[in-house]
């Protein structure tokens, strides 16, 4: 077997006669093998947009131009009218694919993501930007966006709170799309990943990086995953693959070089290890044959096993994990229950706010909640309280501009600021228990006050309710543990409380003070550092002497590498998008808890996120995959 490894500074320009197999080492970012055929994307840059080409709009003249820079003559007025345009048809095109992803998706973080890019979209200070640009210095509409969506972009760059810095590539990615309905005139790139190469069966994309609404916009009849030279495990676009199935690998430095003159040649990619092969030998194509088939067994039914009724989930010593569902809407609960989850661990209540321009009325809620809650009505749907604010801005609560947002009213915090709006939520999901088994979960908790005042207007709800002539019956109450101080006063939080479900992705950050969207410093970015793992066996051992269970709903809960250490630490629960649900069935069920326990024991006396992650892959389920 021929077997050449491609050069991380991509030197490899052509490789039109190459008969061998390249192999390339990147980033996991979601579970599954799968062999296809390479189509390479290459997708035109903000800054590409903005070189020179024939103005659509010739009457309006350039800054340097020796005339008037100021006025409000026809071709302003025309330019404004043809940027409205490009703005309405960027959110009509916005919701249509909202309503798409309704269909078919296994997470919340799609519908999220779009919702915010929404909220870019009604920003006064990005559109009053681009109408600048084309009033006073007379830009073509094309132009003013590039200019605008860039100076904001890079103010936010600028900033010291990373996490602001992030929030650059939102603003990228609404100006590409405002872009793409924008008549440029010939020679314009293509801006649109779902109509600049027709995807035919069985594509494997190769691109230097992807944001999350190209992934959105992959036909899922045609491409079964996707490798990028760029990117991160903890990237939205990552956690977007996750949720819709792709299987997919993340920087695989040098892939578009090599891949290039590989057009419809085979490529294998290895999501769950971050192997990609281009011209696959026989022998690896042998060597991974039965983790292939097993991928597109799942994938050609929908990415999951279906099943008519609840699946219990037990490791190979008899002990029961239950495995249940992240999800963000009905369908999303559906295939859940099809899927046989052992019930919903996170139900998210964002989506119910985000998008409109009024609160939804507690029947709007209500009724929402109540045809997901009926959906599996035997076993238990934990709702989560609005988790709004930092990211996810809702336009009609009043917020004063916050220097560090992530830090600031978010959350528990925001809710019990808005008492009103707080408890008309907590009337709609007490309402929607008498259709099932249903919890209530508070978000970002960080002091027993907040617990206490929070299950005060629970209490209040409750018999608001009750004079109104409701029947409402005893519901579980919990909070999340993602606030290091939380999990370090667990004993005594856990004395108020039903349940704990631990969210990793913000734990992880706040402990490590590390951006998880920021490529800057991802690397540091470890869910297995051991301050996390401690932090973990704290909150276990706090919950469980208090009797009550305890749970896990964030990313760290569906990652297959992690999966023996956790059972080895205690959990009751894991909460998982419904594509990962049969991954984590299968580890589990090869998993013995004494062993996971001792495998604990030893990651626990580790130093570094490195160590842990060695002895997983020496002692792991996973230590046999090619």
């Amino acid at each position: 077997m021929s077997s050449r490894r491609g050069t991380p500074t991509g030197s490899i320009c052509s490789n039109s006669a190459v008969t061998g197999e390249i192999r390339l080492q990147g980033i996991p970012a979601a579970p599954g093998v799968v062999v296809g055929r390479i189509r390479i994307l290459c997708k035109a840059r903000m800054s590409e947009a903005v070189q020179p080409r024939r103005p659509a709009y010739g009457n309006l003249p350039r800054v340097n131009d020796n005339r008037e820079a100021h006025g409000t003559g026809e071709g302003v007025n025309s330019a404004l009218a043809t940027l409205s345009d490009a703005v309405e048809a960027t959110r009509t095109d916005i919701k249509q694919t909202m309503e798409r992803l309704a269909q078919r998706t296994t997470t919340g973080e799609e519908a999220e993501i779009l919702a915010t890019h929404l909220l870019v979209l009604d920003d006064p200070e990005f559109i009053g930007h681009i109408k600048h640009e084309i009033r006073d210095n007379k830009r073509d509409p094309h132009e003013a966006v590039v200019i605008a969506a860039e100076a904001i972009a890079r103010e936010l760059e600028a900033l010291e709170d990373e996490y602001l810095k992030a929030r650059a590539q939102d603003i990228r990615d609404v100006a590409e799309r405002v872009l793409s309905h924008l008549d440029i005139g010939p020679g314009a790139p293509c801006q649109d990943a779902a109509t600049c190469l027709d995807f035919g069966p069985g594509t494997v994309v190769v691109a230097e990086d992807l944001g999350p609404y190209d992934i959105m916009r992959f036909p899922p009849e045609n491409v079964i995953g996707f490798v990028t030279e760029k990117g991160s495990a903890t990237s939205h676009s990552a956690i977007l693959a996750r949720g819709l199935g792709f299987p997919s690998v993340v920087g695989a430095v040098g892939i578009t070089a090599v891949a290039t003159g590989l057009e419809g040649k085979s490529i294998l990619l290895d999501g769950d290890t971050g192997v990609v092969l281009l011209n696959p030998s026989p022998v690896s194509l042998e060597s991974y044959g039965p983790r292939i088939e097993e991928s597109a067994k799942r994938r050609s039914q929908g990415s999951l096993h279906l099943q008519s009724r609840e699946r219990r989930v037990v490791t190979a010593d008899g002990v029961t994990i239950e495995i249940a569902a992240n999800v963000g809407s009905m369908q999303d609960a559906k295939l859940a229950a099809q899927v046989g989850a052992n019930g919903i661990g996170l139900l998210r209540t964002e989506l119910l706010f985000v998008g409109r321009d009024s609160e939804p009325t507690e029947d709007e809620q209500y009724e929402a909640l109540a045809n997901i809650v009926s959906i599996m009505p035997e076993r238990r749907t934990v709702i989560r309280t609005l988790d709004a604010g930092g990211d996810k801005k809702i336009p009609y609560i009043d917020l004063s501009p916050e220097g560090n947002p992530f830090l600031g009213t978010r959350g528990i915090r925001l809710t019990l600021a808005h008492p009103a709006i707080f408890k008309r939520q907590l009337r709609a999901i007490l309402r929607a228990a008498c259709h099932g088994r249903v919890a209530v979960m508070f978000p970002m908790v960080a002091t027993v006050e907040e617990v206490r005042q929070a299950k005060s207007l629970v209490r209040e709800a409750r018999e608001e309710l009750r004079r109104a002539g409701f029947k409402v019956p005893d519901i579980e109450v919990g909070i999340m543990i993602e606030v290091p101080c939380a999990a370090l006063i667990a004993d005594i939080l856990a004395r108020e409380v039903d349940f704990f479900s631990i969210g990793t992705n913000d734990l992880v950050q706040y402990v490590l003070a590390v951006d998880r969207l920021n490529p800057r410093v991802s690397p540091m970015y470890q869910p297995l550092h051991p301050a996390l793992v401690r932090l973990i066996q704290r909150t276990v051992e706090a919950a469980h002497e208090a009797g009550i269970w305890v749970g896990m709903c964030g990313e760290m809960a569906g990652d297959i590498s992690a999966t023996e250490l956790l059972v080895g630490l205690g959990l009751d629960e894991l909460s998982v998008a419904v594509s990962s649900i049969e991954n984590i069935r299968e580890v589990i069920s090869k998993i013995s808890s004494g062993s996971a326990r001792e495998l604990a024991r030893r990651c626990l006396q580790c130093s570094s996120e490195t160590e842990v992650r060695a002895l997983l892959s020496r002692g792991g389920p996973c230590s046999s995959f090619p």
